[in-house]
């Protein structure tokens, strides 16, 4: 949109006349006549410049954050990782707990499992407080017991027993018991929640659940039933493969 001269001077007025106005406010007018405008200035600076120092520093830290997302989302975890270890920004703005968590997460991206393994023990083994040690250990406990790692799970059930919602660490007890000590007593609670359940894809894992327990049981008619179920819910995904290999 353009303004013409006469336009331009109309705005120009009407400006003034609020300013004017503004200036003639009992509260202002008294800031502004009695000099505490000129004796609040270095306050006022100075708050500005307190503001600014806590607010680039974030917005810093929000674009090289953003860098390194567009990288993985991408897959290109090499150069993410690369950038993660060697630049100096990232490394100012994050604390050391951050940058081992993200690179964590995207170890378990990749599923390289010997940096999983070796970072989250470095991390376990460090100075971390009780709610950092949880969030490794729930981050990485679904993981081991997929690679039926039984040490590491009964280390990290420990952080998540301690620290823990009720249900997770009922689940997670649960799951410990099915994958790692081979035991068959949750078929019953399982079948309970397979009914409830309407999603193909939790209604696959309930059954590849049961079926592992029938299989720890040694009735493998009811656990061929179960698996069968949940090849087809599952289908697409990592554990259609796994229970093809089951069902063999």
């Amino acid at each position: 949109m353009y303004y013409n001269v006469r336009q331009f001077s109309k705005i120009a007025q009407i400006f003034e006349t609020k300013w004017i106005r503004f200036k003639q406010t009992p509260l202002i007018n008294y800031f502004i006549e009695g000099g505490l405008f000129m004796e609040a200035l270095p306050i006022l600076i100075l708050l500005t410049l307190c503001l600014c120092s806590i607010a680039i520093p974030f917005i810093i830290r929000s674009f090289i954050w953003n860098s390194i997302l567009k990288k993985l989302y991408n897959g290109q975890y090499t150069k993410a990782i690369e950038q993660m270890n060697r630049s100096t920004l990232y490394k100012l703005l994050f604390s050391e707990y951050e940058r081992n968590y993200n690179l964590l997460r995207t170890y378990i991206s990749q599923k390289d499992v010997k940096m999983i393994k070796t970072l989250s023990t470095e991390m376990l083994h460090s100075k971390l407080n009780p709610k950092q040690a949880y969030q490794i250990a729930s981050l990485t406990f679904f993981y081991f017991i997929e690679a039926e790692d039984a040490s590491t799970c009964t280390d990290l059930l420990k952080y998540i027993e301690m620290s823990g919602e009720p249900e997770e660490i009922q689940y997670d007890q649960m799951l410990y018991r099915i994958i790692i000590e081979k035991k068959s007593e949750d078929i019953d609670f399982l079948k309970s929640m397979l009914e409830q359940k309407s999603d193909k894809n939790d209604q696959g894992m309930l059954q590849y659940f049961i079926g592992i327990q029938y299989l720890n049981s040694g009735n493998k008619k009811e656990a061929s039933l179960f698996l069968n179920k949940a090849k087809n819910n599952l289908k697409g995904t990592p554990y259609h493969k796994k229970i093809k290999e089951l069902l063999v």
